[in-house]
């Protein structure tokens, strides 16, 4: 059959620099460039001219599986150093197609600016970690990339499942094993179920698409394999949700354990356009897992998580918010490029005029003044820890800050000073947590107060309600929650003494 037609489609789109084809009968050829789609000038294909074309890409074997699916997806092979993912599918009784253009040279760290921990995680031996971002956003090339680099620098065996196979893997130090599915295994579910049998090291899999795969990567993480995998979702707390949402609620507390033990890192990533014109840079949010993250995954508390990803204590991990600030910074994208690419646009603003590498709700600067000049009271029986928040939050900026030990002379020290805020440690042996804040609202002194502990517990927000805190946060090395905690206090109350 004479394919002449479609090599000239894909010239002209790879001239072009387009990253997809689209097929439609009626239509001529649509190619996506730069995230944008534009018809290419030529006369639209009727139904038998895209019969044509597209049948003739296609084995009989594939042809005979369309006509049964009524979907196909498939690699195709016409050019030296692309390579192209097709799907073809049936839209109002005629047939259409999607054509995804991949370089079959698998670019650096550097040209595809991705961030160094991207290294340091393809040299863990167990573990789950997980690249999301919506259709189009490069997660296949990044874990590509990944999949390459332990191949190069690791004696290992690598098993991936795909649908289809995009890039073809020749082994190095590593042994590869590549599987796809129509071809070499039924469905993704055989492929894994087996995959653990054929003693692999690392196994990749294309993309978790519903509760048993999402189980068994789970699963082969916990068994001590290092799973690398895909996820559509736009950020890192989605793709955990997106994860956890697939099982009934009687199987979530174990899911949740289960990934708080074996998640290594989530990468989020976008495309976002550049500034100075034709192209488009890559943008992450990178979720690495901590003891704050891990217990808070396992509380099922993910509205916490987004403060933590800043305050990773080895600086490894950041939101997409501080990411984008930063090549606003570098003057590579436009504020409003950016804007259109995150769902929390203070956070963004905030990057952007501090400059800062945590999260903070961003206020005013008489509003960070008055914050800095409210007088705060530390509590903790252990000095060193005391001396450490003390030192942090003088750093940032706050002038009136003290710090006491856990015993009889704090509580009457803050009845004779009258602080605006106390801070003490959950981990208490002079009283119990609701007898010393008995004692302490006992001195007549109206005050803001917020509980911190080493590690959170189940049972953290119930005592801090009962004793009526403002705020309950994990202990970080910069503070960054305990700041962020103490800016959304309101102190716009009366703060004198009560009447005896």
């Amino acid at each position: 059959m004479d394919l002449s037609k479609i090599k000239g489609i894909l010239d002209e789109a790879l001239k072009q620099r387009a990253s997809d084809i689209h097929f439609l009968a009626g239509h001529p050829p649509y190619l996506r460039v730069f995230g944008e789609l534009n018809p290419m000038p030529s006369p639209p294909l009727n139904e038998t001219e895209l019969n044509d074309l597209i049948l003739g890409m296609l084995s009989p074997e594939q042809r005979d599986t369309l006509k049964k699916a009524k979907e196909l997806d498939f690699s195709y092979r016409s050019h030296e150093n692309y390579q192209f993912r097709v799907n073809v599918c049936y839209g109002e009784g005629a047939l259409a197609a999607n054509i995804r253009i991949m370089a079959a040279e698998i670019s650096s760290m550097e040209k595809l600016a991705l961030p160094p921990v991207i290294n340091e995680l393809c040299t863990k031996r167990r573990g789950l970690i997980i690249i999301s971002g919506t259709a189009g956003s490069g997660k296949t090339t990044t874990l590509t990339y990944m999949v390459d680099l332990i191949n190069r620098t690791r004696k290992c065996k690598i098993i991936t499942i795909e649908d289809p196979i995009e890039y073809y893997h020749k082994s190095q130090k590593s042994v590869v094993l590549q599987r796809e599915v129509g071809s070499d295994t039924n469905s993704f579910n055989d492929a894994l179920k087996y995959a653990l049998r054929q003693d692999p090291d690392v196994l990749v899999i294309g993309e978790m698409r519903d509760l048993d795969s999402i189980a068994m990567a789970i699963t082969s993480a916990e068994t001590g394999h290092l799973v690398l995998t895909t996820v559509h979702a736009s950020d890192a707390i989605e793709t955990i949700n997106r994860i956890i949402d697939v099982f009934p609620m009687d199987r979530r507390q174990q899911i949740l354990a289960q990934l708080a033990g074996n998640l290594l890192a989530v990468i989020s990533q976008c495309l976002v356009p550049l500034k100075a014109g034709e192209g488009r840079a890559l943008a992450t949010e990178i979720m690495c897992m901590t003891v704050a993250i891990q217990n808070l995954v396992n509380r099922d508390a993910f509205t916490e998580i987004r403060a933590q990803i800043d305050s990773d204590p080895q600086g490894k991990g950041h939101t997409l918010e501080r990411c984008l600030a930063e090549m606003i910074r570098k003057d590579t994208i436009t504020k409003q490029a950016a804007s259109q690419y995150t769902k929390q646009a203070h956070a963004l603003d905030y990057f952007i005029k501090t400059g800062a590498s945590t999260s903070a709700d961003t206020m005013s600067k008489d509003e960070w003044e008055a914050l800095y000049n409210r007088s705060i009271f530390i509590i903790d029986r252990d000095q060193q820890e005391r001396a450490h928040v003390e030192a942090k939050l003088r750093a940032k900026g706050f002038k009136k800050v003290g710090g006491y030990g856990k015993n009889k002379e704090s509580i009457e020290l803050v009845r004779r000073q009258q602080p605006e805020l106390v801070i003490f440690d959950l981990n208490y042996e002079f009283l119990t947590t609701l007898e010393y804040c008995r004692q302490l609202r006992a001195t007549g002194h109206k005050f803001k107060l917020i509980l911190m502990a080493e590690f959170l517990q189940a049972n953290d927000e119930s005592t801090a309600q009962s004793v009526g805190a403002d705020g309950y946060v994990v202990k970080t090395n910069e503070c960054e929650l305990l700041i962020k905690s103490i800016t959304k206090l309101n102190f716009k109350v009366d703060t004198t003494p009560q009447a005896g």
